[in-house]
Protein backbone atom coordinates (compact mmCIF):
# COMPACT_ATOMS: atom_id res chain seq x y z
CA UNK A 1 0.00 0.00 0.00
CA UNK A 2 2.92 2.35 0.68
CA UNK A 3 4.05 2.15 -2.95
CA UNK A 4 0.51 2.93 -4.11
CA UNK A 5 0.42 6.06 -1.94
CA UNK A 6 3.82 7.15 -3.21
CA UNK A 7 2.84 6.68 -6.84
CA UNK A 8 -0.48 8.44 -6.42
CA UNK A 9 1.32 11.44 -4.90
CA UNK A 10 3.88 11.62 -7.72
CA UNK A 11 3.40 12.95 -11.19
CA UNK A 12 4.34 9.91 -13.25
CA UNK A 13 4.11 8.77 -16.82
CA UNK A 14 1.60 5.89 -16.79
CA UNK A 15 3.32 4.42 -19.83
CA UNK A 16 6.14 3.24 -17.56
CA UNK A 17 3.91 1.63 -14.93
CA UNK A 18 3.14 -2.09 -14.85
CA UNK A 19 -0.05 -3.18 -16.60
CA UNK A 20 -1.21 -5.33 -13.71
CA UNK A 21 -5.00 -4.99 -13.70
CA UNK A 22 -5.32 -4.51 -9.93
CA UNK A 23 -2.59 -1.90 -9.98
CA UNK A 24 -4.21 0.02 -12.85
CA UNK A 25 -7.62 -0.22 -11.20
CA UNK A 26 -6.21 1.38 -8.07
CA UNK A 27 -4.76 4.31 -10.03
CA UNK A 28 -7.19 4.96 -12.85
CA UNK A 29 -10.06 7.36 -12.27
CA UNK A 30 -10.34 8.43 -15.89
CA UNK A 31 -9.70 6.45 -19.07
CA UNK A 32 -8.89 8.12 -22.38
CA UNK A 33 -9.20 5.69 -25.25
CA UNK A 34 -7.74 6.88 -28.56
CA UNK A 35 -9.52 5.27 -31.48
CA UNK A 36 -9.24 5.80 -35.23
CA UNK A 37 -12.67 7.49 -35.21
CA UNK A 38 -12.15 9.73 -32.19
CA UNK A 39 -11.55 9.86 -28.47
CA UNK A 40 -13.52 8.03 -25.77
CA UNK A 41 -13.33 9.88 -22.43
CA UNK A 42 -14.54 7.60 -19.62
CA UNK A 43 -14.70 8.71 -15.97
CA UNK A 44 -14.33 5.73 -13.67
CA UNK A 45 -12.06 2.86 -12.73
CA UNK A 46 -10.48 0.33 -15.07
CA UNK A 47 -12.91 -2.34 -13.83
CA UNK A 48 -15.87 -0.08 -14.59
CA UNK A 49 -14.43 0.65 -18.02
CA UNK A 50 -14.03 -3.03 -18.80
CA UNK A 51 -17.63 -3.67 -17.69
CA UNK A 52 -18.69 -1.78 -20.82
CA UNK A 53 -17.57 -4.54 -23.12
CA UNK A 54 -14.50 -6.37 -24.32
CA UNK A 55 -11.16 -6.70 -22.56
CA UNK A 56 -9.11 -3.75 -23.77
CA UNK A 57 -5.84 -5.40 -22.74
CA UNK A 58 -6.42 -8.35 -25.07
CA UNK A 59 -4.78 -7.17 -28.30
CA UNK A 60 -6.46 -9.85 -30.43
CA UNK A 61 -9.92 -8.77 -29.26
CA UNK A 62 -9.15 -5.11 -29.91
CA UNK A 63 -7.69 -5.74 -33.38
CA UNK A 64 -10.61 -7.98 -34.37
CA UNK A 65 -13.11 -5.33 -33.22
CA UNK A 66 -11.33 -2.55 -35.13
CA UNK A 67 -11.24 -4.66 -38.30
CA UNK A 68 -14.94 -5.47 -37.95
CA UNK A 69 -15.81 -1.80 -37.44
CA UNK A 70 -13.69 -0.80 -40.45
CA UNK A 71 -15.46 -3.41 -42.64
CA UNK A 72 -18.86 -2.24 -41.43
CA UNK A 73 -17.98 1.40 -42.14
CA UNK A 74 -16.73 0.47 -45.62
CA UNK A 75 -19.92 -1.50 -46.38
CA UNK A 76 -22.05 1.39 -45.11
CA UNK A 77 -20.22 3.83 -47.42
CA UNK A 78 -20.75 1.43 -50.34
CA UNK A 79 -24.49 1.22 -49.63
CA UNK A 80 -24.77 5.01 -49.52
CA UNK A 81 -22.98 5.25 -52.87
CA UNK A 82 -25.52 3.05 -54.68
Amino acid sequence: IYIMSAIINLSVNLENLPTDRWFVDQLATRILEIKPHGLNDFSGTWTEYLAQGEDHLDAEVVVAKERREAREAKNKRKRKGK
